[in-house]
């Protein structure tokens, strides 16, 4: 099916090549080596209790305070642990402030609430969640979970949550557990489907219909409450009715939804590609929309590489269509790169990227550009004194090994306007942060070695005009 409709796309671009990429692409979602789904696997092996120590993990907040939804979360997981095992030997809870060091990384983590300070590096950064676009790091009324082409948001009566079960970034050997609601209530509702006896139901439904292997369960839970937040009413699987379809995200269209999918298996695939250098210029126009330009090399570090993603977004909202993607080939490299759009949401925009030929071990690096239309008010914030904006780059992911070398340029164009460039809290400041920069003059930066899948967050603040 997916070669198929992905055939009608390149023969409608006249592609030559379009009928072997589509069946590439089919034989692999038809084989399972993209997607990896395992269709039966007993809720025992998910849900019980690993060998190895386990980490409860609970976010403390403001002044150390801690969630009382939070803390009777943790102790329906330490009720399931507990049994058989003892507490410091061989599980423990603890009250987080800040992100755990890079041995305790290492273990089997429970990490409840999606304020907790592990979010970032354990689910953010390392791309965790891989049917689940959570938007739990932003104000409390605005905070959403989409999944399945569906938006769900909380409500007067009902909360939702994410329970996921993942293999642990830092160590494969070892596992993650997600508990997560958009309020607490969410989040102990997600740990009693998790742990309580009460629930064996629902966790075998969950099994049986959303994990892909033992070490790889997502699924968003709909939960109901009184008026006052204090009782659960009911615990299940969210259904699409809860939500409802995400304007620009979902379609009629079953080709458009089969690239989408598409897009999301990418995550899957085998870490067969070395990007040598990845550079991002933002060019910032006069009334303060963005250009968004790409450039980077990319050589065949294991299996050949036959399709790869790119990913634009800004706080503005952006209509179906309104932003393209034109590639260009630099250099004396042969070969030349298809783009399909594989997602149009408001607030992103991502592409399927196809080099052809395919680049095989043992080519020459082949370098392109990506130069995408202008966003408009993508960094419209900017318009007003002492205001900032957040400009996020985010490495390509599965690559076989770091980057060599990282680049980024802002080229300003606001007529009696500064800025000043400062780096966000787990980006390294490779420049110098106080320096101003006016309408015409470009700000510059690099890193090397960065890891894959890494963001880079770079604070741009007004200081002159108003």
């Amino acid at each position: 099916m997916a070669a198929g409709l992905l055939a009608v796309f390149f023969k409608a671009m006249g592609s030559k090549v379009g009928s072997k990429t589509a069946k590439w692409l089919g034989d692999q979602l038809g084989s399972g080596r993209l997607l990896d789904i395992a269709a039966h696997v007993r809720a025992s092996d998910s849900f019980r209790v690993p060998s190895g120590k386990v980490l409860i993990l609970v976010a403390c907040r403001g002044q150390g305070e801690l969630s009382t939804d939070d803390v009777k979360a943790a102790e329906e997981v330490e009720a399931v642990v507990a049994k058989g095992h003892k507490k410091g030997r061989d599980y423990e809870i603890r009250h987080i402030s800040a992100p755990l060091s890079a041995e305790d990384r290492q273990k089997h983590l429970v990490l409840i609430c999606g304020a907790n300070p592990m979010w970032p590096d354990l689910v953010d950064n390392t791309h965790l969640l891989q049917d689940i676009d959570p938007s739990f790091q932003v104000a409390r009324g605005d905070r959403s979970l989409r999944w399945r082409n569906r938006e769900y948001r909380w409500g007067d009566a009902h909360d939702c949550a994410i329970l996921a079960v993942k293999r642990n970034p830092y160590n494969p050997k070892r596992r993650v557990v997600v508990l997560a609601g958009m309020r607490s209530i969410g989040t102990l509702g997600a740990a009693q489907v998790f742990a309580s006896p009460e629930h064996e139901i629902t966790r075998r439904s969950v099994i049986s219909e959303y994990a892909r292997a033992a070490d790889d369960v997502e699924v968003v839970l709909f939960v109901a409450h009184d008026d006052t937040r204090q009782t659960i009413r009911e615990l299940r699987i969210a259904k699409p009715d809860d939500a409802p379809p995400v304007t620009a995200g979902a379609s009629v269209d079953p080709n458009a939804n089969a690239l989408r999918r598409i897009y999301e298996s990418l995550n899957r695939q085998p870490r067969g590609l070395h990007v040598q250098d990845f550079g991002v210029t933002l060019v910032m126009t006069r009334d303060f929309g963005v250009v968004f330009r790409r450039e980077f090399t990319w050589i065949a570090a294991g299996d050949d590489i036959l399709v790869q993603g790119a990913s634009f977004g800004a706080d503005a909202a952006l209509g179906p269509g309104m932003f393209t993607v034109e590639p260009t080939r630099l250099g004396e490299t042969a070969g030349d790169l298809i783009v399909v759009r594989a997602v149009d949401d408001p607030l992103v925009k991502r592409f399927l990227l196809f080099p052809v030929p395919p680049i095989r071990p043992g080519d020459v690096g082949r370098r392109y550009r990506l130069e995408g239309s202008e966003w408009p008010g993508a960094m419209r914030a900017l318009r007003v004194k002492g205001n900032t904006d957040t400009q996020t780059i985010e490495v390509p992911r599965h690559t076989a090994k770091p980057i060599d070398r990282v680049s980024f340029e802002i080229q300003f164009q606001a007529p009696g306007a500064a800025f000043r460039v400062g780096a966000g809290a787990d980006t390294e400041c490779t420049w110098e942060p106080n320096m101003i920069f006016q309408s015409g003059q470009p700000f510059q930066c690099h890193w090397t070695d960065v890891p894959s899948g890494k963001k880079l967050e770079i604070i741009v603040e007004r200081t002159i005009g108003e």
